[in-house]
Parts: C-alpha cells; sequence; structure tokens
C-alpha cells in the first residue's frame, strides 16, 4: 500500500487498521545505523502523514543484509528502527 492510498483510505473513512506501506529508499551505511542519502527526506512524508493523521498508530521494523553473523542482524535492525523511530518523534 503506498502511503497516498492509506491517505486516500483514511480519507473514506474507511478502517487502516493492519494496513502496511512499506517505505523505500530508506538506506543505512553498512552494518551502521547511520543513514545514507535521502532516507530522512523520504522520511519526512511520514512525518507529514502523521502529523496530519494524530489517530494513526505505527509499527516500525527494521532489516538488514545477510553478511555477517545472524544475533548482529537482528540488533541491527532493532538499532535501525530505534533510528528510524526518533527520527519520526523528533
Amino acid at each position: 500500500l503506498s502511503i497516498d492510498k492509506l491517505k486516500s483510505e483514511i480519507k473514506e473513512n474507511r478502517s487502516v487498521t493492519g494496513k502496511k506501506v512499506i517505505l523505500e529508499n530508506i538506506y543505512f551505511k553498512q552494518s551502521s545505523t547511520l543513514m545514507m542519502g535521502d532516507s530522512q527526506k523520504n522520511l519526512m512524508t511520514i512525518v507529514q502523514f502523521l502529523k496530519e493523521n494524530l489517530s494513526v498508530c505505527i509499527k516500525i521494523n527494521g532489516h538488514t543484509d545477510n553478511v555477517g553473523k545472524s544475533y548482529s542482524h537482528l540488533q541491527l535492525s532493532r538499532l535501525r528502527a530505534m533510528v528510524v523511530m526518533n527520527f519520526l518523534v523528533n
């Protein structure tokens, strides 16, 4: 589901509970929590959406590549999700 489609469904008073929006172009430096490129600019779309839709709650998931140990990937995924959360709330 795109963010525009989600906005449309809210405008039409449809339930968006459980709907998934996949954010594209949120990149991090390899093995790092440092966002790269236009990642922050792309997250601003979500910031604006949340400001316009205060009753919407979101769940943030992170992921990594498959280079290295799986435990490290899980930890890095969580840290990246926290970086995105902090960006959205600040």
